[in-house]
This record gives C-alpha cells, structure tokens and sequence, in this order.
C-alpha cells in the first residue's frame, strides 16, 4: 500500500473518534445531567470543557508539533486520548466528569491537529482535496455512530458506555499509528516556545466563555458580567499586540496579512457557531421539547450526515478541479438560508418531515 493511504487510514482512525467524542455526548446530556444529580448548565461544560481543550490545544501543541514530529506527537495524542475516555468511564460527579473530558479534550486536539498535516505531507496536491474529505467523512461516520449508537447504548447501557467505547479502539489505534506511520515532515527541533502568549490566550478564552456561561445562568449581576468581559477583552487586546513583537510566537500574526487566511478563517468561526449552537439546540429540543428518548433524537439526525456523507467527497473532488472559493462560498450561503428558515420554522408542533428536510439541506451545506 501507498503511504498516502496508509496515512489516510490511520489518520481517518483518530478523526473518527474525535468525531464520536464531539456528539456522543451531546445526545446523552438530560441522561447524564440526571444520573450525577447536577444541573444541565453545568454539565454543559461537559461538552465545553472538551471544546475548550481542543481550542487551546490546536494552538499551543502546533507549534510542539513542529518541535517533535508530527508522527510521534500524534501517537501520544491517542494515548492522552484514550486515558482520558477510561477516567470518564469512572467519574463519579459533574466537576470529575468535566475534569476528565478536558483531558479527553487534548488528546482530542492532538488527534484533528495531526491528521490533515499528516495526510497533507503524504498526499500529491492533486488528490489532496480527495484525501481530506474522505477524512472528513471518517469524522461524520464518528458523529453519526455518536447520536444513533450512542443513543442506544445510553438507553439499554447507561451512558458510561459511550467512553468505554474508546478505549479498546484507542489501545488498537495507538499501536497502528506507532508501527504504520513515519515523519516525513521537516523538525525544528531548537525552536522556541512562548509561554507568555499560551497564558495570556488560555486565560482569556476559559474567562470568555466563563462569563458568557454565568451570565446566563443568571447567577451574576450586571457589573460583575461586564468586569469579566472588560478583563478579557484586554487579555486578547494584550495577546494580539504582544505577539507580533515576539521572535517565535504562538500565533504568527503575519499570517493574518494574507487575505485568504483572514476570511477564511473568519468564515469558518462565524459558520462553526451557527452549526455548534444549532446542534445543541436541536439535541435538547428532540429530548426536552418533543420528548423522544436519545436513540430516536439520535436517528433523526441520520439525514444531516448521510447529506454531509455523500457530498463531501463530491466537493472535494469538484474543489480540487476548479478550486474551493466557489464551494466554500456555496456552502456558507446554504448553511446561513438553512439556520435563518430554522428560527421561523422550530417550535414544539413543526411536522417532523420539515425538520428532516431542514437537516438534509444543512448538511448539504456543511458537506
């Protein structure tokens, strides 16, 4: 076998369970929020504790990446993975839980950080768009495994089962990655690390998204609530005006000179939270609106991934033809029309057969 396709297999491995980890949970949320006896808003950060970790973690352990291997880095990312699905397995509380899930969350970080750069190193560029969406699909096929599988096994299970499920796979994906793949990237080995700008980043985002979380709960006043944005908004006025000015920064921000890079980039932020708010919403209001259990809220996602599944690959096919501005933008306008039509349509008596045909064109777009 090629080694492209060998980096393809075993990476599409990582960004599948990645995949599973990001809605596995989701659709098991009232259930869990239930059997630790703890508030949905804080077992919330269950799943944002996760997010947090991937978020900072892509950008800190990039730049290790570029110090150590991507290769022996990636191996390392399913072990901190693994270990941190078996401390999920044994949590016995809300805080364990989220504590557990931020390991989880790095390991995670580890694994999508990796993947396109692996398969990017071993791919020629002319079946490079091929390469990533089927990686991409092996992340759909993780999410869809984590709202139907995973609903069912919350149900006959319980939900601890849905991080067990990580464990045998990451043992078996951590030995296929050591033994299978080599770095064929080049190292810099003596390169420096900036500290300064991890904390400031890493302090200003947990900060963030901590005041957006008790604001609202309503469990702060006004004053409190604009102190802690006024706090953060400093911390990333401070980060972005320190990092230019350091030799080896965190975040290189001449990158953000190029005009691709910047929109895209931006483009992807805005579509990411529209598409993570919508998920969320559209898992509680399955269980706490309508009243179906997790495997049947799990099912009635199936026509947003089999979309995302099978135009994917066409995408990235066509994009590696005539270029991905036309389908990136196709995508966005799609997805943007989809969630408008969502806030007018949604509500507690919407025919089901609506809502399906809503979650087919999102996830024409997303794909």
């Amino acid at each position: 076998m090629k080694y492209q396709w060998v980096a393809l297999s075993v990476t599409t491995v990582g960004i599948f369970m990645a995949g599973l980890d990001t809605r596995i949970v989701l659709i098991g949320l009232p259930t869990i929020a239930a059997s630790l006896r703890t508030d949905l808003e804080t077992i919330l950060w269950v799943t944002q504790g996760y997010q947090i970790a991937i978020t900072i973690g892509l950008l800190f352990l990039g730049r290790f990446t570029d110090i150590f291997g991507r290769v022996k880095l990636y191996t390392i990312g399913f072990i901190v993975f693994t270990i941190g699905s078996g401390l999920c397995v044994v949590a016995q509380n809300g805080e364990q839980l989220i504590l557990f899930r931020i390991i989880q969350g790095f390991g995670g970080a580890i694994l999508i950080l990796n993947s396109a750069a692996i398969i990017t190193d071993a791919t020629p560029s002319r079946e490079l768009g091929l390469a990533l969406g089927v990686n991409q699909i092996g992340f759909t096929a993780g999410a869809i495994l984590g709202l139907t599988v995973g609903g069912a096994l919350i149900d006959t299970a319980g939900w601890r089962v849905i991080f067990l499920l990580n464990v045998p796979v990451g043992i078996f994906a951590t030995l296929w990655a050591h033994h299978r793949l080599r770095e064929v990237s080049k190292l810099e080995p003596h390169s420096g690390f900036d500290y300064k700008g991890l904390v400031i980043f890493t302090s200003s985002l947990t900060l963030l998204l901590i005041a957006i979380s008790l604001d609202t709960m309503d469990v702060i006043d006004r004053v409190t609530s604009a102190s802690l944005y006024a706090i953060c908004l400093l911390l990333f006025v401070l980060f972005a005006y320190l990092e230019p000015r350091i030799s080896e920064p965190l975040l290189d921000m001449r990158l953000f000179k190029s005009r691709l890079f910047s929109f895209g980039n931006v483009s992807q932020l805005l579509y990411s939270l529209g598409f993570g708010a919508l998920s969320l919403i559209l898992i509680l209001y399955f269980q706490l609106v309508r009243g179906y259990n997790a495997l049947t809220s799990g099912l009635l996602f199936l026509p947003l991934d089999v979309a995302f599944i099978a135009i994917g690959p066409i995408s990235g096919r066509l994009s590696d033809r005539y270029g991905t501005r036309l389908f990136a933008t196709l995508g966005m306008g799609i997805g943007a029309a989809s969630y408008l039509l969502a806030a007018f349509v949604l509500n507690s008596t919407t025919p089901l057969l609506n809502v399906e045909l809503l979650l087919v064109v999102i996830g024409l777009g997303l794909g």
